[in-house]
């Protein structure tokens, strides 16, 4: 797991180090979110699915010598929040997406592009609101990081504006519960604006 911190840290100072600044296309990205987590224990699965928003910054860097190819890396923040039954939850995340991108443009106003890659994850803050008392999920039940591993697509209008899906898998356990294993997916859907 060291390494792949290591890698996504590399990466990410490389894109934003002075001799590669100049590469980069930046874009603010913003749109809807779900996340499911599910929950085995004893050969049960259960699945709680929570909707929001996500929104942050990109930045996509070139491959020399690759036509069409780059890397894209950024910060987004993403907010998940349910009420069932009178409980509340929300979920509170900042992800380091890190994804390779390869680009099919059509025509100089339409293209589609697809993208892989790994996603750092760290939980902010995890609660469950009941009657008045709040419990942090992040104290007994859930771990704060993950890596999740995603694909996603977009079609991208005059090299401006993208329409953006993708899902992320998560690869860890971050139950906490002796017994119990949980994943934490997520759904994005959403626009990036170009600068």
């Amino acid at each position: 797991m060291k390494k792949i911190i290591t890698l996504a840290a590399v990466v990410f100072a490389a894109m934003i180090s002075a001799n590669s600044f100049a590469q980069i296309r930046w874009s603010a990205t913003a749109g809807f979110g779900q996340g499911t987590l599910s929950e085995k224990s004893g050969g049960v699965t259960v699945s709680d699915t929570d909707n929001g928003i996500y929104a942050g910054i990109l930045g996509e860097m070139p491959i020399q010598g690759v036509q069409n190819l780059g890397i894209e890396a950024g910060l987004v923040y993403s907010w998940f929040t349910d009420k069932t039954e009178g409980v509340k939850q929300n979920f509170h995340a900042l992800n380091l997406p890190v994804k390779a991108k390869y680009s099919f443009p059509l025509s100089n106003e339409f293209g589609f592009f697809a993208l892989a890659g790994p996603t750092f994850a760290l939980g902010l803050s995890a609660t469950n609101k009941d009657n008045g008392a709040t419990l942090d999920l992040f104290e007994n039940y859930l771990k704060r990081f993950d890596i999740k591993l995603g694909i996603g697509a977009g079609v991208c209008y005059n090299d401006l504006i993208e329409f953006r899906v993708g899902y992320d898998w998560s690869l860890l356990n971050i139950s906490q519960v002796s017994g119990r294993t949980g994943h934490l997916n997520y759904l994005h859907i959403g626009l990036a604006y170009k600068f």
